[in-house]
């Protein structure tokens, strides 16, 4: 019927809609008062060649309105090139500026809803006299939608009028490209009635209604299954490195551009490179700064195994509870994409008690059933501060590869010191004082217990767990967060005690971020840290560190590679196949180098260890199909740089790792060696950095399972003799 009734007028719609109402009930009396068509949606002025395109949101009826207008301005350029021999112009939009209406009134006249209100502008706030009026009809539900009227005053002179036309029922349109790995299934529908969950609910959902729901239209498409069948290899876990190579490899829509288009993967596990089973979902992009491809936000992953693995009594007891929590992380990543923080995390209205996706199920604080009550409230729904975000916010801050969330202004993050009496842990930031030009920084993260009872912690210390922030004050006064290019969804249930005095600690490297290089400039720096959320946070003093200026040629030229972005990434990843150029480049570096810049030059060593002990998933053409191959690895390499990474500066007899990176070094070595057939030398080694270790006041727990490990290889070791 719905095709039929489109080229009818209204008045026979109502007519046939009257009657066949009226048989559905049996009634021949049956008087109908037409049902109005819903305003809320998209409208949009069309322009023939070049001109100003205004895109406008309304939210003020349909499902869950949020009672805002807001809209986009965009130049639409057309160039003609018919000297050229080319028929067709070429045309394309330059988006302008974004502007949100928060508050305005709502009355109808004449048949029509008229909606005015003050235009604030993101990008400048400034502008603080003009209006917008829209004036839309109001048809009835068989009708086509009508188009809107907007005029924009400027201190009550008419400045503009556009004629827009309805384009959507939706405020925002998305394309999501997903791939997944043999033997993992493309996002599932979900049923929503599985308990515990709200009486009321009933039927399936998947991730397009989702979104549709949130007033999001998004088209899902399923694209490849990768795999390779000629292989022996299973490749169920991947590592951030391999994450982000497949969505620069294998995303068909990749641009360099912004754009509505977004990626994911479907694979069994998390690892970098061991399984985390802990590790369900991921959002990542470098992007930011590197040539080809300097936006963010664009790919997003799931653990399809790991997330099916979580145990909570009865809640993922069965496979439809499963594929809920399965649906549920995804949709969650998505949300990351669209540039969502955690529920509890925004700066806004902050609220770990949030039944929506974007909190996690085990933080859930809202009444007292915790991770079981979070299911029992879930309707499948964003919450209307995110609800708000997608439909109504800054265009650049939304659309995948715009602007990083950030929040307000950070200065507060960075100082002035607070005096924090009676916590019961406490965080510090500890690291050199100076480093070299383009040196990579790693700093400490220590977390103790200072009180005089058992504290339980999550014992995720890097900032792409989000559970610890990082400030940044630079030397020209500017505050920054640091933002990782990866951001990961772990399970935070899984808690450690710390008994009084206990500390746990980790190495953050902070020299690449999303956006690019942290410290690129010469001079004093502030790094401050924040452990926690919404129900409260440890927060560090700011260590202050210096970066050196340059004092030589030799040092400006190996500065010019540690900035480049592809190097970046291979350091950040710790390997990589994306450039294999560099790896050549920072071999000859790590060599030509050493005299002048040693403490680099073992950073470089022992990223490049890193690599070689390794295999890297990556996907080839084979027969005209995408299927995934493996570049071994290189153990001899391995060996090699590693234990020259570990050798100690001879100027000042220390490392120029940090401790934890030193130990993390030498454990990967004896992996090597090991796998080498290297035996003989394991003992040795792990002894000479047991004594390096003490030297530098390690814990005594370090200590203790250094000594432990050497006397079982030596014992192995007496046996065969």
């Amino acid at each position: 019927m719905a095709k039929q009734l489109e080229f009818i007028d209204d008045k026979v719609r109502e007519t046939i809609a009257r009657r066949e109402i009226g048989e559905f009930l049996h009634r021949d009396d049956l008087t109908i008062y037409p049902m109005k068509r819903a305003i809320s949606g998209t409208y949009r002025n069309s322009v023939p060649k070049s001109g100003t395109i205004l895109e406008l949101r309304v939210d003020v009826d349909g499902r869950r309105p949020q009672n805002r207008l807001s809209g986009d301005f965009f130049l639409q350029i057309e160039f003609s090139f018919g000297n050229w021999g080319i028929i067709k112009p070429f045309r394309f939009e330059l988006h302008q500026k974004s502007f949100i209406v928060e508050s305005f009134t709502n009355t109808t006249a004449g048949g029509q809803s008229v909606l005015r209100g003050t235009i604030k502008y993101y990008d400048d706030p400034t502008i603080t006299d003009e209006e917008v009026e829209v004036n839309i009809p109001r048809v009835n539900i068989f009708s086509k939608p009508a188009n809107a009227a907007v005029k924009i005053y400027k201190a009550g002179v008419l400045k503009e009028t556009y004629c827009c036309a309805k384009i959507s029922e939706y405020y925002r349109t998305v394309n999501l490209e997903i791939d997944r790995y043999q033997g993992t299934s493309y996002p599932p529908t979900a049923k929503k009635d599985v308990a515990p969950c709200p009486s009321d609910l009933t039927g399936t959902i998947n991730t397009e209604q989702v979104f549709k729901n949130a007033g999001i239209d998004i088209t899902v498409n399923e694209d490849d299954v990768l795999n390779d069948p000629d292989s022996g290899d299973i490749y169920t876990n991947w590592d951030e490195a391999e994450l982000h190579q497949l969505m620069e490899d294998n995303f068909d829509r990749f641009g360099n551009r912004l754009q509505w288009n977004v990626y994911g993967v479907v694979v069994p596990k998390f690892g970098d490179p061991g399984y985390d089973s802990g590790y369900y979902g991921t959002m990542f992009d470098w992007g930011g700064w590197q040539i080809g491809d300097t936006f963010l936000r664009q790919g997003l992953a799931i653990a399809e195994d790991a997330i099916k693995g979580r145990s909570q009594g009865t809640l993922y007891d069965n496979a439809d509870k499963k594929n809920r929590l399965l649906l549920q992380t995804f949709c969650h990543e998505i949300g990351h994409a669209f540039n969502l923080p955690h529920s509890w995390q925004r700066t806004s209205n902050p609220d770990s008690a949030s039944e929506s996706f974007m909190n996690y199920p085990w933080g859930y604080t809202g009444g007292t059933g915790g991770e079981t009550q979070f299911w029992t409230n879930f309707r499948w729904e964003f919450d209307d501060d995110e609800l708000l975000w997608m439909r109504h916010a800054n265009r650049k801050d939304v659309i995948f590869g715009g602007h990083d969330w950030i929040g307000d202004n950070l200065i507060h993050f960075t100082e002035p010191e607070y005096n924090m009496e009676n916590m019961p842990l406490e965080l510090e930031v500890r690291g050199k004082d100076l480093f070299r030009f383009a040196e990579p920084v790693r700093l400490e993260l220590k977390l103790k217990n200072v009180s005089t009872e058992t504290a339980q912690v999550i014992n995720h210390l890097q900032p792409e767990d989000n559970v610890v922030k990082l400030y940044i004050k630079r030397p020209d006064g500017e505050h920054v967060k640091y933002i990782a290019p990866v951001r990961r969804l772990r399970s935070t249930d899984e808690m450690v005690s710390l008994r009084p005095g206990e500390s746990l600690y980790e190495s953050v490297l902070l020299s690449y971020g999303a956006r690019g290089a942290q410290f690129t400039e010469p001079g004093e720096y502030l790094v401050r840290a924040y452990y926690g959320g919404e129900g409260g946070f440890v927060m560090s003093k700011a260590l202050r560190i210096r970066i050196a200026a340059p004092h030589s040629v030799s040092e400006e030229e190996l500065a010019h590679i540690m900035f480049d972005h592809r190097v970046a990434k291979f350091i950040y990843f710790r390997g990589g196949h994306r450039y294999p150029q560099m790896v050549s480049t920072l071999q000859e570096a790590a060599d030509k180098f050493m005299a002048d810049s040693p403490e680099t030059c073992h950073q470089l060593q022992a990223v490049l260890g890193r690599h070689f002990s390794r295999d890297y998933k990556r996907l080839i053409t084979k027969e005209g199909k995408r299927v995934l191959s493996v570049e071994k690895g290189n153990m001899k390499k391995a060996i090699k740089y590693m234990s020259d990474a570990l050798e100690t500066l001879p100027q000042t007899g220390k490392s120029a790792l940090d401790n934890i990176t030193y130990n993390r070094v030498t454990h990967r070595l004896i992996d090597c060696l090991q796998a080498h057939n290297g035996k003989p030398r394991i003992a040795s080694r792990l002894e000479e950095s047991l004594n390096y270790l003490k030297s530098n006041q390690v814990t005594p727990k370090v200590v203790t399972d250094y000594e432990k490990t050497i006397k079982q290889i030596e014992a192995k070791e007496s046996v065969k003799v």
